[in-house]
Parts: structure tokens; sequence; C-alpha cells
């Protein structure tokens, strides 16, 4: 896996989420609760921006902005068969946010 830096950690406010390009992988970056996350960016159904979802009050999933599909946050699977998202492994070191591919 290859290590990419993909934004300083200030970047992403707590509660929201970041949308970014890396070899040619649209990938939505989540800050929730403190943790980042990292998963695939279209909605496998109907391919819509999830960096643009919504969180749910616990923060475990987030809700597609088109039709409602819901995925968690850590797994990227789907509670209702809906299809699952790629994650990839996130990491901070020295203030930035490292992604793995």
């Amino acid at each position: 896996m290859i290590e990419n830096i993909v934004c300083k950690i200030s970047d992403v406010a707590e509660a929201s989420s970041k949308i970014v390009e890396i070899k040619n992988n649209s990938i939505a970056i989540f800050h929730i609760n403190g943790q980042f996350f990292a998963l695939e960016n279209k909605c496998p159904l109907d391919g819509a921006d999830l960096g643009k979802g919504f969180y749910d009050g616990r923060g475990e999933n987030i809700t597609c902005p088109f039709r409602g599909h819901i995925y968690n946050l850590k797994t990227g699977k789907s509670p209702f068969s809906d299809g699952d998202l790629k994650t990839f492994e996130i990491r901070i070191k020295n203030g930035n946010i490292v992604l793995f591919l």
C-alpha cells in the first residue's frame, strides 16, 4: 500500500467531510466525534457524492444525499443490502491526514 498525504487535519472540521481525488479514486473523508474515516465517495446505487451526505446522531452512518441509502462509516457496509463501499486505511501523521491505497 502506498501512503498518500491528502490534507491537513484542520482542513476537515468536526462533523464535516472533504472529498479528495487520489489515483482516479474519489474518496470522502469524514471527521465525526473526533475520529476520521475514509470511504469510496460514490453511492453504489445512484452514484451520488457521499461526502455531501448526512450523519446519523450517533456518528456511525452516512446517508446518501440523493435517495437516502445508509452506509457504516467504519465498515462501508449497508444495513439494508444496498451494496458496500470500499473503505481506506487512514492515519494522522504530523498534523496530516494520510490514506493508504
